[in-house]
């Protein structure tokens, strides 16, 4: 890393590796799957795995990261998985946003976000990412002191990932934004009926980014789309959409103030 780069706190490796056995024996007890010899062995590989996985991410330059810890964890979950499908085990009934966000998870074992891993790994996770999106952005400037009447711009967030919400939130928050969490549609429609939403930030993962783009044109809410890699194809559907911009997510994390409406 560079002498003055920010600094990531405390490895997040061995929080995520030790969580991964009793995770996966309170999720396969809960599920009423199978713990077999062919399970364990799987379970034990996917956890030296994992440990190597994350070993990497501990090691590696912030602004080098291309996945976060959680995305990794659930990887890991294609071990057991692999050892459930060569025992035969029939696959799960997943509902379509599942099945869309991780199609390989065929028996519902990954974790939808840390907090299914236990607090003190939300706590080591939500640190990482917030100091991550700090790093990106440069070292985020303090606010500044506002007047009473200031009126402070708002932006809606739609990413299912908490990881890679927070990032969004601190650099929104940095350019000046408060921010407000859309989950849904209906909550999007709600939100923007009681307050005044100046920009949307709706990611192009999202299982209903297209339904949240609709809520946004008939608002007249102006809609940055961030994906993970902004190419042709996604900013022809996305603006085809209604968005009036398409970006990186890294981009947008590291120059968000350039890329939001101005408010006074």
């Amino acid at each position: 890393m560079g002498m003055n780069e920010p600094q990531l706190p405390g490895p997040v490796g061995p929080a995520f590796t030790a969580a991964y056995l009793p995770y996966l024996e309170r999720t396969l007890a809960r599920l009423d799957l199978p713990m077999s010899e062919r399970v364990m062995g799987a379970i034990a590989d996917g956890k030296k795995w994992l440990a190597n996985e994350l070993e990497a991410i501990d090691s590696a330059s912030p602004r080098d990261l291309r996945r976060g810890p959680l995305e990794i964890f659930q990887e890991a979950m294609r071990f057991p998985t692999a050892a459930l499908v060569a025992e035969g085990v029939a696959p799960a009934l997943r509902d379509i946003v599942a099945e869309s966000a991780l199609p390989g998870d065929v028996y519902a074992l990954a974790p939808a976000s840390s907090q299914d891993l236990g607090e003190s790994v939300l706590e080591v996770h939500v640190a990482w990412g917030v100091a991550r999106a700090r790093a990106l952005s440069g070292s985020l400037p303090e606010s500044q002191p506002r007047s009473d009447l200031a009126v402070v711009p708002r932006s809606a967030v739609a990413e299912p990932d908490p990881l890679v919400r927070e990032s969004l939130k601190v650099a929104l928050e940095a350019a000046g934004y408060a921010t407000t969490l859309w989950r849904n549609p209906a909550e999007a429609e709600t939100s923007a009926g009681t307050r005044v939403i100046h920009v949307a930030v709706i990611s192009g993962s999202h299982p209903v980014a297209d339904a949240l783009l609709e809520v946004c044109t008939r608002e007249d809410i102006p809609a940055i789309v961030v994906c993970e890699i902004a190419d042709d194809i996604a900013q022809a559907r996305y603006l085809s959409l209604g968005a009036v911009r398409v970006v990186g997510r890294e981009a947008f994390i590291g120059g968000a103030a350039t890329m939001l409406p101005r408010h006074t």
